[in-house]
């Protein structure tokens, strides 16, 4: 080999060795982008759960929706789905809308008689507020009026005193149970799914005890009244708690009964 072809050899040696450098330098700098473009959706991801964790907590949404999007959100915090699958989750919750959305998620200011009023009112006033109720909300709450106010009235309460009674005692259940739900939904930040089913949950049992102690009170003041006279206003806080124990006793009897009896027809299956 002469000195010209070693010269050639090491000239195409160097420029090879250059070539190899700088296509290494330029995939280490692409994949450096690649890295800080994954970390950017991330972060971009982290916020959109935050976003979504705090509208499934607000009470706005209906429980099933509500659900829905926290499961969402602890799949996004959770870590327990690859990104992409979770990213996918996120945004099927945060636009999904199914028969069961719809139905528990119209509210009031929705009905079209309405919705131009509470765009009037969109203030956060208490009327503002009460337009947000939702629909399903109402319609249980019109019938356990009705029903409660039948019942009164089998106890010597008055029509025209047992209705507007009742309805109040509702009216109130149903604040009391939206405000304990938003506490304890606010209290469980650190889980999504926790937060909102507890704060459901928490509701739940405030509306019905709440309700379910007002009307006690209204059903056994004739008797307590003709009982105690005037001093009847004072006992019947105590006996509207009895009956609300006893009718809490007697509802999770019948829920365990009921729920036997599905497990014994479903094991019965197999």
């Amino acid at each position: 080999m002469t000195v010209t072809d070693v010269i050639i050899v090491l000239a195409v040696a160097l420029l090879v060795g250059v070539y190899v450098s700088w296509r290494a330098g330029r995939i280490d700098r692409l994949h450096g982008r690649v890295d800080m473009a994954r970390a950017a959706l991330d972060a971009a991801l982290l916020r959109r759960s935050a976003v979504a964790f705090e509208l499934a907590s607000s009470g706005v949404l209906d429980p099933a929706t509500s659900l829905l999007l926290a499961g969402a959100v602890h799949g996004v915090r959770g870590g327990d789905r690859p990104r992409d699958l979770a990213e996918s989750d996120l945004t099927k919750a945060t636009d999904g809308q199914n028969a069961f959305s719809k139905l528990f998620g119209t509210r009031l200011k929705d009905l079209p008689g309405l919705s131009k009023t509470a765009e009037a009112l969109d203030d956060g006033s208490l009327l503002d507020k009460a337009l947000d109720i939702p629909v399903v909300d109402v319609v249980a709450g019109g019938i356990s009026t009705v029903i409660n106010a039948q019942q009164d009235e089998q106890h010597g309460v008055p029509g025209w005193a047992a209705y507007p009674l009742e309805a109040g005692g509702t009216v109130a259940a149903i604040a009391a149970g939206t405000a304990v739900a938003g506490l304890v939904t606010g209290a469980i930040a650190g889980a999504p799914v926790l937060a909102v089913g507890a704060g459901i949950a928490a509701g739940g049992v405030v509306v019905y005890g709440v309700g379910d102690y007002i009307h006690n009170y209204i059903e056994d003041f004739g008797q307590q009244w003709h009982e105690h006279g005037a001093l009847g206003i004072v006992t019947d806080f105590g006996a509207a708690g009895v009956g609300t124990w006893n009718d809490t006793k007697q509802l999770g009897e019948d829920v365990g009964h009921a729920a036997s009896s599905v497990w014994h027809s479903v094991t019965s299956i197999f």
